[in-house]
């Protein structure tokens, strides 16, 4: 606060009442390459040239401890004897009761704990956060949830990734009178896993679901070095040895066998001590204002008349001066020279060949008729294999295709005609890095089509995956998970239903405040293309408004509403082998591993009494497409709209088809796109407008382009930037 830029609470003055003066002081205490960390990725040579590169920058620089000093992050002690209460608006559409946020955050460990916050003890945490709101039947999350006094968890337990480790938990969308009692029940829970403590099934599953994480080489999108980068900066950015944030099987093996000789007792202790018997903790409310944002902007506008009215005529007119010289610079292109400054690809430095992986598609798979089963070659975590088990849903009414998410979440909560949910968490966890169910709308292209032809995409196939993955040696045991979920769950009851509903909304909408530009994007492109339709009435804000009825039928119609549930359910529960797809990807030797299990799994399918009735859905258009195309035109019809959120910033999009059907999209659409992107946006809607972030982007199958930016302050000069961006 008081101009320090390290605290950006809005309510604190901090940034309001930060001086330029303030600002270039904190660039030159704390911007310099003695704070540096630099990491190189690659071959031998890679990494010397890149460090030879380096060397040519930094050789300019001396290492400053003074700087390096005043730089490090301090230690707060943890010294409170009681906890500390604060209470603070949000920004809401209403002043509604039932809206209100709890949260109780704890600091776990401070300078006198070095010793004692081990590698073990990260792991341990790690371990312990499974097991306490890990699943959804994890004490802490599972008890949280039925209490019903909130709609969502919010906190999501530790955040490992700084000096000082922390443990929040708490609800959204509370009662106000019911704000303590969550508070008491929050340490309740606690005291009540202390005392009953964990089963050993319990902490085998939560250790074997941090370990399957900790020796998966699974980074996403992102570049592995990007990943082991990161991972190293949680110790190295205080001045740690950063080694054994990435080194685990020392630690791993201390866990073990610290678990081996105390058990349950070593976690319930950790609780007792770090969580019940710490006071160093916030119980943070947040209570809804309507009038918060409008009584935020007044103070500001009152502020900043009272600043200018302090000022001489002469220094408003230096201000004005300094704004129009900063806007020229950012009008005027960098000079060639400061261009040729920044280092660049080549072609000759692009692999032309790319990654290409074998696919082995198998039909009438080990024998079985119509049984068909992919196999992936691909290197990267060895003795691992991932598996998608996927059904075909086509045979789902359109009244009911809204539902599916629904379904698709409430799959991962619901108990099988076998198992409890509890059970299946635990055997998941047990035996798999994880299962995850998803619902997919899955183009049917001309194979052979080298070239981007737009088309209208009517042609696809719909389909429920459960993909899993686990060691070579647990395949059978996530196989026979799989086909219980997917052949045996059972409908959950009322109560569940209205629960899972209302988390969803809230879901929703929360996003909605962080993310509106992926929404903005997704309804934009809902309304020229009807595949794309789905994406919005199953993602989008079509689906919120289908939640909010569904939220009101399960309430005032739970028969007819629960029939629903039940008739999804059978559409798909009841798959032939002729109706479903399975994929497996591994190295070589982790498929050969895997053979046996699918097989088996394969054999015991059931078979069709006849040849497969799916139509060719290449050739044949699917039996939700034309109800889907009459829906459009109602529900995101093509104009111009608006959608109301509470938040001080804007996500503005702008978007259409600029590829006909049947033309070519070919590769030199590229380059203009990135310059776009790059160039012009970035310098306009960035740069200048103050937008958070803005981006642009073509879709190949069916010409949709669209411009969108991100947590942005302005509209109409956004509005104004699309409309130029083609001058």
């Amino acid at each position: 606060s008081g101009g320090d830029p390290s605290n950006s609470n809005p309510n604190s003055g901090g940034i309001t009442t930060l001086t330029q003066e303030q600002f270039v002081k904190f660039y030159k205490d704390h911007y310099h390459p003695t704070n540096s960390k630099i990491f190189v990725s690659g071959t031998v040579e890679d990494v010397k040239n890149t460090m030879d590169l380096v060397d040519g920058y930094l050789k300019e620089y001396d290492y400053d401890p003074v700087i390096r000093e005043q730089s490090k992050i301090k230690y707060q002690s943890k010294k409170q004897a009681h906890h500390t209460y604060h209470s603070i608006p949000y920004a809401a559409s209403s002043d509604e009761d039932g809206q209100h946020m709890l949260q109780v955050t704890w600091l776990l460990n401070d300078e006198k704990d070095i010793k004692k916050f081990t590698p073990m003890m990260d792991l341990a945490l790690e371990t312990l956060d499974y097991l306490l709101i890990g699943t959804s039947s994890s004490p802490l999350y599972k008890r949280l949830i039925d209490s019903g006094m909130g709609s969502n968890i919010i906190g999501y337990g530790l955040s490992p990734g700084l000096l000082q480790q922390t443990f929040a938990v708490g609800m959204k969308n509370v009662k106000k009178m019911d704000i303590a009692v969550l508070e008491n029940l929050i340490f309740q829970i606690l005291r009540d896993v202390v005392a009953d403590g964990f089963s050993s099934e319990e902490i085998e599953a939560a250790l074997n679901s941090i370990e399957f994480q900790l020796r998966e080489v699974q980074t996403g999108s992102d570049p592995a070095g990007i990943s082991i980068f990161l991972e190293l900066l949680t110790k190295w950015n205080y001045d740690f040895d950063p080694e054994p944030a990435i080194d685990f099987e020392k630690p791993l093996k201390k866990l073990k066998s610290t678990i081996k000789s105390q058990g349950s007792k070593f976690f319930t202790s950790i609780i007792q001590t770090y969580l019940l018997d710490n006071n160093h903790r916030v119980h943070m409310e947040l209570s809804p204002s309507s009038t918060l944002d409008t009584d935020t902007s007044s103070r500001e506008k009152i502020l900043l008349q009272r600043l200018k009215s302090s000022l001489r005529s002469d220094q408003i007119q230096d201000i004005k001066g300094r704004a129009h010289h900063l806007h020229s610079i950012q009008e005027s292109d960098d000079t060639l020279e400061v261009q040729n400054m920044i280092p660049s690809l080549k072609m000759s430095d692009i692999d032309r060949k790319g990654v290409e992986y074998d696919l082995d598609v198998v039909t009438n798979a080990y024998g079985k008729p119509f049984a068909t089963v992919t196999k992936t070659v691909a290197s990267g975590s060895p003795g691992i294999v991932y598996i998608d088990f996927g059904i075909d849903i086509s045979s789902v009414p359109w009244n009911n295709v809204s539902l599916l998410p629904f379904i698709v979440t409430m799959l991962t909560e619901s108990d099988t005609k076998t198992r409890t949910r509890a059970e299946l968490d635990r055997l998941e966890g047990l035996h798999t890095g994880g299962i995850s169910i998803s619902l997919e709308l899955v183009p049917q292209n001309d194979n052979e089509e080298t070239d981007y032809i737009t088309k209208n995409n009517k042609h696809a196939w719909s389909v429920l995956f459960f993909r899993g993955k686990c060691t070579v040696d647990k395949s059978g045991e996530m196989l026979d998970l799989i086909k219980d979920m997917a052949e045996n769950s059972l409908p959950v009851s009322q109560e569940k239903v209205m629960q899972i509903i209302q988390q969803k909304i809230s879901s929703i909408e929360s996003s909605i405040v962080s993310s509106g530009h992926a929404y903005a994007v997704k309804r934009m492109h809902a309304r020229y293309d009807v595949q794309s339709f789905f994406n919005e009435k199953w993602y989008g804000i079509a689906q919120l408004q289908e939640l909010k009825n569904f939220l009101i039928k399960s309430e005032t119609n739970w028969p007819h509403f629960q029939s629903r549930i039940e008739k999804v359910i059978t559409s798909f529960s009841d798959f032939k082998a002729a109706e479903v797809i399975i994929n497996l990807t591994g190295d070589n030797a982790a498929l050969a591993a895997v053979d046996t299990s699918v097989r088996r799994f394969v054999s015991s399918l059931r078979e069709s009494s006849e040849q497969s009735n799916l139509p060719d859905f290449f050739l044949t258009d699917h039996p939700w497409i034309e109800n889907a195309t009459e829906e459009m035109a109602k529900i995101v019809p093509i104009k111009d709209e608006g959608i109301l959120i509470s938040s001080q910033v804007s996500y503005v999009g702008v978007g259409g088809i600029i590829f006909q059907p049947g033309e070519k999209i070919g590769g030199q659409i590229c380059a203009p796109l990135q310059f776009l992107k790059k160039g012009y946006l970035w310098e306009t809607v960035r740069a200048k407008n103050g937008a958070y972030g803005v981006m642009a982007g073509l879709d190949k199958t069916d010409g949709f382009f669209y411009m969108v930016s991100y947590r942005d302050p302005q509209v109409t000069a956004t509005i104004e930037a699309y409309n130029n961006a083609g001058k």
